[in-house]
C-alpha cells in the first residue's frame, strides 16, 4: 500500500472557472480517507484526477514517492470501484474477478488461489459460477469490491460504491468494509455525499463545497469543531441550529423574552468580555434536553411537532413566528407542550461576517 499526496491541484473546464480551487491534502498509508460534500462540490472530479482519467490544470499529484501526473491510469497501481459496479454480464463471477489478472499475466493456478481467497473474504465463494443478472446488487457490490482487491494495488478508490443499494444492505455493505479494510490495513479514498457513510467508515474526512475544502479531520473533530457554519450543518443529523444571537453579560439574547445562559465557566467568562456583540450560536439537537433530576429548566417552549425516529423524537420547539429550534429528545420521556428544557454545554459560536469558528 501507499501514501497519497495532493499540493494545490486545480481543474477548471471553462477558462477560469475552476471546479477544484487549489485543494491540498495528505492520505497516510493504510488510512481510509472519505472525499465528502454535496453533489456538485467537485469530489468525483478529485477522484477521478488521482485515478488518472481526468487531466489536472495545475498542482502535483503523489502516490506514495512518485509524481503521477503524466502517469496513465495503468500504470498508477490503483483500483476503482465505481458507483455501477461496472460488472461484464457474459463473464461469470469468477472470471469478473480474474480479469485483471488475466490481463497481467498471472499463472492460471496464481488466478484461482487469489480469487477463492479474496471470495472467501467477502462471502461470495459460492457465486463464483453464477453471472451478474443472477446476483442481487449487495451481492454484485461485493464482486465490484472483489475484482479490486485481488489485484492488491497500492490505492483503492471508491465513487460512491453504495449509492444504489437499497437501506438495509448498505447498512451491512458499510460494516463489511469497514472490517475488510481494518484488517488489511490498506489505503483507500471513498467519494460519499452521503454523511453517515463518510462519519462511520473514515479514519479522516475530508469536507468539500465548491471545489475548495472546508475542513480535514477525524468524523468526531468534526462533528464536535465544525470549522465553520457549512460544516456545522453538514454533518450531524437532524443538523445544528444556528441562531442569530446578541451576547449579554449572562449569555445569549435570541428574542425579548428568550435567551440562552453561557452553560460553562469559561463560555461565562468570554461572554463577559463580549457584550453588545452580535454572534452565530451554533446548537446541536441533541445537545438541548429535558431538566433530570434535580436540574431547574433553561427554558420552556411551545412544541409544534414531532417526528419520532425510533430511538428518539425530533421536536420542533417554537421560539416564535420565524424561529423554530430542533431538540432530539429519548423516546421514553414524556413530551409536553410547553416543553422544559436545558442546553448542554455543548455550545458553538461563529462570526457571524466569516461564518467561521469562534474558538474560546
Amino acid at each position: 500500500m501507499a501514501s497519497l499526496k495532493l499540493v494545490d491541484v486545480k481543474k477548471s473546464y471553462m477558462k477560469d472557472v475552476y471546479v477544484i480551487k487549489g485543494v491540498s491534502f495528505n492520505v497516510e498509508h493504510g488510512e481510509f480517507t472519505t472525499l465528502l460534500g454535496p453533489s456538485g462540490c467537485g469530489k468525483t472530479t478529485l477522484l477521478r484526477m488521482i485515478a488518472g482519467l481526468e487531466s489536472i490544470d495545475s498542482g502535483e499529484i503523489y502516490i506514495g514517492d512518485r509524481l503521477v501526473n503524466n502517469v496513465p491510469p495503468s500504470q498508477r497501481n490503483i483500483a476503482m470501484v465505481f458507483q455501477s459496479y461496472a460488472l461484464y454480464p457474459h463473464m461469470t463471477v469468477f472470471e469478473n474477478i480474474a480479469i485483471g489478472l488475466r490481463l497481467r499475466k498471472y499463472p492460471k493456478s496464481e488466478i484461482e488461489e487469489k480469487v477463492k481467497e479474496v471470495a472467501r473474504k467477502l462471502d461470495i465463494h459460492h457465486l463464483l459460477d453464477r453471472y451478474p443478472a443472477q446476483l442481487s446488487g449487495g451481492q454484485r457490490q461485493r464482486v465490484a469490491l472483489a475484482r479490486a482487491l485481488v489485484k492488491r494495488p497500492a490505492l483503492f478508490l471508491f465513487d460512491e460504491p453504495l449509492s444504489n443499494l437499497d437501506a438495509a444492505i448498505r447498512e451491512r455493505a458499510r460494516s463489511e468494509i469497514k472490517l475488510l479494510f481494518k484488517a488489511l490495513n490498506a489505503t483507500a479514498i471513498y467519494v460519499t455525499h452521503d454523511q453517515v457513510e463518510a462519519m462511520t467508515l473514515s479514519d479522516k474526512v475530508v469536507l468539500l463545497s465548491d471545489g475548495v475544502i472546508q475542513q480535514i479531520g477525524s468524523p468526531k473533530e468534526l462533528y464536535d469543531k465544525p470549522a465553520n457554519t457549512f460544516v456545522a450543518t453538514f454533518i450531524g443529523s437532524p443538523r445544528m441550529n444556528i441562531l442569530e444571537v446578541k451576547v449579554t453579560d449572562k449569555g445569549f439574547k435570541v428574542t425579548d423574552d428568550f435567551e440562552i445562559p453561557a452553560t460553562t465557566k469559561k463560555l461565562a467568562d468570554w461572554v463577559r468580555k463580549n457584550v453588545g456583540e452580535k454572534v452565530l450560536l451554533g446548537i446541536r439537537p441533541e445537545d438541548i434536553r429535558k431538566p433530570r433530576g434535580e436540574e431547574t429548566p433553561h427554558s420552556k417552549l411551545e412544541v409544534q411537532l414531532v417526528e419520532p425516529l425510533g430511538l428518539s423524537n425530533i421536536v420542533h420547539l417554537r421560539v416564535n413566528d420565524n424561529l423554530i429550534l430542533k431538540a432530539l429528545i429519548e423516546k421514553d420521556e414524556e413530551i409536553t407542550s410547553p416543553l422544559e428544557i436545558r442546553f448542554t454545554k455543548n455550545l458553538h459560536l461563529f462570526d457571524p461576517s466569516t461564518q467561521k469558528r469562534i474558538e474560546i
